[in-house]
């Protein structure tokens, strides 16, 4: 079904992304992204950075993408098995990840990082380029996965090691199963008063 100037449909159920991938590249082009889940087929194009840091920095690879439709390119989307077209889109997602901390590592060594996210987004899809009038369609969106950075390459520095950007960028692919989160690792202060807690229970049973 391929509505034109049909009513404005809002879904009031956010739909859950179960596959797909958003793209960035560090130089600034621009990157393809689509979206899959319920019945439902969203792409469009976004900018993006990737980001550089060096050893010892919490890295965060949280984002919001703000959607970028190419306004000569009109895409068809589909919503829960509503196709529409022409539609150009307006609307951001925004990634949240937990933060990790950048590693030292030997000169020109190339990796990836990875770690899971979680995702939140909005998207309106209007029938003409000035997105005037009322959406098309208007729908909330869900989902998570795994963040990917990289290849990134190490360069050796009298500080550490400085993590740079290579040919790759920062990549978000979504999973129907998201990817359980690393477990924190326990303070020093924790792990003594732990010793204490075994001690205490110990000289109790005794």
């Amino acid at each position: 079904m391929i509505c034109l100037g049909a009513p404005s449909q809002v879904f009031a159920d956010a739909i859950a992304i179960t596959s797909g991938n958003v793209f960035t590249y560090w130089d600034g082009s621009p990157s393809g992204w689509r979206l899959l889940g319920d019945n439902t087929s969203l792409h469009g194009e976004n900018f993006g950075g990737s980001p550089e840091f060096d050893s010892g920095m919490l890295v965060d690879l949280s984002r919001t993408i703000f959607i970028d439709q190419e306004l000569c390119c009109p895409g068809q989307q589909t919503v829960r098995g509503t196709t529409f077209y022409p539609t150009f889109l307006r609307g951001s997602m925004s990634f949240s990840a937990p933060p990790f901390t950048a590693p030292t590592a030997p000169q020109n060594t190339f990796r990836f990082f990875d770690a899971p996210f979680t995702m939140l987004g909005h998207i309106n899809g209007f029938a003409t380029p000035d997105f005037s009038g009322p959406p098309e369609f208007s729908v909330d969106i869900t989902g998570g996965g795994t963040a990917s950075l990289g290849p990134i390459r190490a360069i050796t520095t009298e500080n550490g090691t400085a993590w740079i950007n290579w040919s790759g960028g920062l990549s978000f692919t979504f999973a129907a199963e998201q990817p359980d989160p690393p477990s924190p690792t326990p303070e020093p202060a924790s792990l003594i008063l732990l010793a204490s807690g075994l001690v205490v229970a110990a000289i109790r049973r005794r």
